[in-house]
């Protein structure tokens, strides 16, 4: 936060986000924020603590489908004294294809670091900064399933109070290596997430073979395979499934290597206009195609995720996929 000195008060530079909001619409996610303040600091020259007071703007912006974006106002007041707690970090996410994201309960000094501690390696985190202070980190590293990994900091807060204490990335549950035999025999081994093994939907049978992959609209899924070569693609059969009347969404397919930085993203959308069921709640599918989605990293282990777009509002888009015959090639 930047504070520039007008008339003995100090008034705010520039507005400072608080917090992120559940995202309304595809195209306008909310926020809160302080957006103007005047503020007084008693320096606390009488040995006492100093002392922060004063007025300021709070905005609030939301979406809905019917108005788009919406933004209230409201006056609110500001008091507190000098910040004396340690800061603390808190792990956002890890493990599978996410990224590593920590975030931080205030911002350190530019300095400040973050290192995960492999075996015979240290590996850093990359700052995420705001107004040139570190405000968390994050790391595109592809994790391995089932450690535990000690993060390590440095670097005190802006009022030297000290540093976060180290943490300990816990990485998934280890669930194997997907048998290629599209399916048939049945097993969920190299299989994470919502993800079922059917012999048909909607009355149609699989793709190919007498089992296929299904991913409900909206769900998503996590697979494992390993090289055995070169192989440079994850190849598969594919039909999307709708839970609306229109075809509308799509799917995507995202795909990572162990140990990578990389991510290859893949989105499928029904290319043939379908016409509406006769029943407006049955499940449509579409037509079948032969998807190709590059593997960007060398290495063994291959994660394909599978997510289905799932929206309803003034649109509606519930797209779930099957998939058959999954391979590296």
């Amino acid at each position: 936060m930047e504070l520039t000195r007008d008339a003995g008060v100090w008034k705010l530079a520039s507005p400072v986000p608080l917090e992120s909001l559940p995202q309304g619409t595809h195209a306008c996610p909310g926020h809160r924020d302080l957006v103007a303040a005047n503020l007084e600091i008693d320096d606390g020259d009488s040995g006492t603590a100093a002392l922060l007071t004063g007025t300021a703007t709070l905005a609030r912006t939301e979406c809905s489908d019917d108005t788009g974006a919406m933004t209230t106002t409201g006056e609110v007041t500001l008091a507190g004294t000098a910040d004396k707690t340690l800061p603390t970090a808190v792990l956002a996410s890890a493990g599978g294809l996410l990224h590593t994201t920590l975030v931080l309960s205030e911002a350190l000094e530019p300095t400040a670091s973050a290192s995960l501690a492999f075996p015979g390696e240290n590996h850093q985190l990359s700052p995420v900064l705001e107004g040139g202070y570190v405000v968390g980190f994050t790391s595109a590293r592809i994790l391995p399933f089932g450690v535990e990994l000690p993060l390590l900091l440095k670097g005190e807060d802006l009022a030297g109070v000290g540093a976060p204490s180290a943490l300990v990335v816990q990485t998934p549950a280890d669930f194997g290596v997907l048998t290629a035999d599209g399916f048939e025999s049945g097993s969920t081994q190299g299989l994470s997430g919502s993800a079922l093994i059917v012999d048909g939907l909607a009355g149609e049978p699989a793709i190919t073979g007498t089992k296929m992959l299904y991913v409900a609209p909206g769900l998503s899924a996590l697979v494992r395979l390993e090289r055995v070569g070169s192989e440079a693609n994850v190849a598969f059969a594919a039909r999307l499934v709708s839970g609306c009347p229109s075809f509308d969404g799509t799917a995507t397919f995202i795909t990572g290597v162990i140990g990578g930085a990389q991510r290859q993203k893949r989105l499928l959308s029904e290319p043939t206009p379908l016409p509406p069921p006769g029943d407006g709640g049955a499940l449509q599918l579409g037509t079948q195609s032969s998807v190709l989605v590059k593997i960007p990293d060398p290495g063994k282990d291959v994660l394909l995720a599978i997510t289905g777009e799932y929206y309803e509002g003034a649109g509606c888009a519930k797209i779930g996929v099957l998939v058959d015959d999954l391979r590296l090639e």
